[in-house]
């Protein structure tokens, strides 16, 4: 009996210390201002904590819910966590908040693009571009939207003109834009070319050395295009994918040389190139 009295003592007296501490913890955080809030998520921000930024943000924001600092960096460490909605959300009210906010409009049209709303976007651009000079991001979206549009002479004046204003460290990925447009184009020497600029600016940038790989393979470079994505896939799926391509031609002897050296090079595991020379020999056959 004494016992058990001394546990449930003991019981009660550990609930009550977390009680204290949990009330400690919420009285010290009411001693916190929204200035230092702020600085703690850009602290967080900074290096990379982006989930602790988003509870530090929200903190500043219960106390000042206007407060647009807060809310676009809100809305910076959604996005670095790919939670888009919650991001444009944050956008909007930053938009409503701050009307001559170009990053605002910009990073709403950013949004737009990526779920389809093109002409919204477009819009959206507008304003930016308004409030934004020379913005380097406002003329790449504008090429994308054209990609998308199919409009890539077009595109391709806007990449031009994002590369020319792009900083150094964003200029590949702007080149990059710029080849896989003329490859949708189907200027192929072009894409080629500008691919190959794309890789002396970044010479790590796999995006651009596989692009440059299906470029080569779409101008009918078969062994070049192979040789080039045998940096960024292993050898069987490089002949493969540009055996396919082959067959997307209709350069049915070059497929069926390309998937045979597939299943050479890794005959135990790569499936798809049995499927895909059965294919290539069903449509070699329709075609005669």
């Amino acid at each position: 009996m004494r016992l058990r009295l001394l546990l449930i003592l003991l019981l009660v007296a550990i609930t009550a210390g977390c009680s204290s501490a949990k009330q400690r913890k919420a009285e010290e955080q009411q001693d916190i201002g929204a200035e230092q809030w702020l600085e703690y998520a850009r602290q967080s921000r900074q290096f990379g904590n982006h989930r602790q930024a988003i509870e530090e943000y929200q903190a500043t924001l219960a106390l000042q819910p206007e407060n647009v600092d807060a809310l676009s960096g809100l809305a910076q460490s959604y996005n670095a966590l790919n939670m888009h909605e919650q991001a444009g959300q944050a956008w909007q009210q930053v938009a409503a908040l701050s009307p001559g906010d170009g990053n605002a409009w910009l990073e709403l049209a950013l949004l737009d693009i990526r779920y389809g709303r093109l002409e919204q976007a477009a819009m959206q651009l507008d304003k930016a571009d308004k409030l934004l000079e020379n913005n380097w991001r406002i003329a790449d979206a504008r090429g994308v939207i054209d990609d998308l549009n199919g409009d890539y002479d077009s595109a391709s004046l806007h990449y031009r003109q994002a590369l020319a204003a792009a900083p150094e460290n964003e200029r590949a990925r702007v080149c990059n834009n710029l080849g896989y447009s003329r490859m949708m184009a189907r200027d192929y020497a072009q894409a080629i070319q500008t691919l190959q600029q794309c890789l002396k600016i970044n010479p790590y940038m796999e995006r651009s050395r596989n692009n440059l790989g299906l470029a080569y393979a779409w101008n009918g470079e078969y062994d070049e295009a192979a040789k080039v994505l045998g940096h960024v896939l292993e050898s069987h799926e490089a002949s493969n994918n540009v055996g396919y391509i082959a067959m997307l031609r209709k350069d049915y002897t070059a497929a069926e040389r390309l998937f045979n050296k597939a299943i050479e090079q890794s005959p135990g595991y790569y499936k798809k190139a049995f499927v895909n020379l059965a294919k290539m020999k069903t449509l070699r056959e329709a075609d005669k």
